[in-house]
């Protein structure tokens, strides 16, 4: 059996890393150092690459919106072979309002890798099911 003592301030310790963790990817994420949320408040001219994102509507041949539930980004470009509900990879130039595509790549797969990824999630959260036990103490090491 594992000596809680020992364990309580390596607990301690990892609790508090993945607090730090959490908060420091909050904030980067509201500043725009990771992902795409404030894309476009970023100084025109800037170069940006809008990395995954889901083709929302495609209104012609020269413009089209990519985004998730809480962003969408016009993009001005070729919109050539896009169609909603493609997963795209866009890199181009932040203009006014919109970016100015350069580039876009097609990402198929990403519905597959998305499943996998649940399904890893899952398998994770059974193993931690099977691995703690709810106690009046909190949670302890099964075995």
């Amino acid at each position: 059996m594992i000596n809680d003592q020992v364990l309580t301030p390596v607990r301690g310790a990892v609790v508090g890393a993945i607090t730090l963790l959490l908060g420091w990817w909050g904030w980067a994420t509201g500043q725009g150092w990771i992902g795409n949320v404030r894309v476009l408040d970023r100084p025109q001219g800037d170069e940006v690459v809008l990395s995954l994102l889901t083709v929302l509507e495609v209104p012609d041949a020269d413009h089209y919106v990519v985004g998730n539930s809480s962003l969408a980004v016009p993009v001005q470009g070729a919109s050539t072979g896009l169609h909603p509900g493609q997963d795209v990879t866009v890199g181009g130039t932040v203009r006014d309002g919109y970016v100015e595509a350069a580039w876009h790549e097609v990402a198929p797969g990403r519905t597959g890798k998305k499943r996998l990824g649940f399904v890893g999630l899952a398998l994770v959260g059974l193993v931690v099911a099977g691995t703690l036990r709810v106690t009046r103490r909190g949670l302890e090491l099964r075995g």
